[in-house]
């Protein structure tokens, strides 16, 4: 019983290893951003902005729907956050 538990798990991780690399594959960016100005416009924050190993100054533009979260409300300096998203044409 336990030596097929034990193959079921490498079996599922080797599927959730795979799946992972598919989707890094399809444009899928992971990063993480530091607010690093006093935010004025909350629909436009200025960032640091890590992805890919290289740190860039980006401005983080708000849907309405994430200006209606409590959280970015009261966003201030030097709040941190992952980000995901996928690169588009436009940037």
């Amino acid at each position: 019983m336990t030596s097929r538990l034990s193959l079921l798990l490498m079996l599922f991780a080797l599927i959730a290893i795979g799946t992972a690399f598919l989707v890094q594959a399809d444009g899928e960016l992971l990063g993480f951003a530091v607010v690093s100005e006093v935010p004025k416009d909350k629909a436009r924050v200025s960032a640091k902005v890590s992805l890919n190993d290289a740190v860039s100054d980006m401005k983080l533009l708000a849907s309405e729907t994430i200006l209606n979260n409590l959280i970015w409300k009261k966003l201030e300096i030097c709040h941190a956050m992952k980000l995901e998203g996928f690169k588009v044409a436009e940037g």
